[in-house]
């Protein structure tokens, strides 16, 4: 993704993300997982961590290398 052309680079991103929440296999991971967290809050915090938290720190390193190039204004 390209810092200095934060629109095509965000739209990468947003289509990236609703392909994948909309793929079969990971509509049924979700069930299942929302399904185990009453009994297993282990489960639930391994995937916070190794999914949403990670997307997070992407997309957040993405928008910060855009601030530096000047084509995105991002305040804290």
């Amino acid at each position: 993704l390209d810092p200095a052309r934060p629109a095509d680079g965000l739209t990468r991103i947003g289509r990236g993300f609703l392909g994948l929440m909309r793929s079969a296999d990971v509509v049924n991971y979700h069930r299942t997982l929302y399904g185990a967290i009453g009994q297993d809050t282990a489960a639930a915090a391994g995937f916070f961590e190794a999914g949403p938290l990670v997307t997070v720190g992407a997309v957040a390193d993405y928008l910060r290398a855009a601030h530096r190039a000047g084509s995105l204004k991002v305040q804290d």
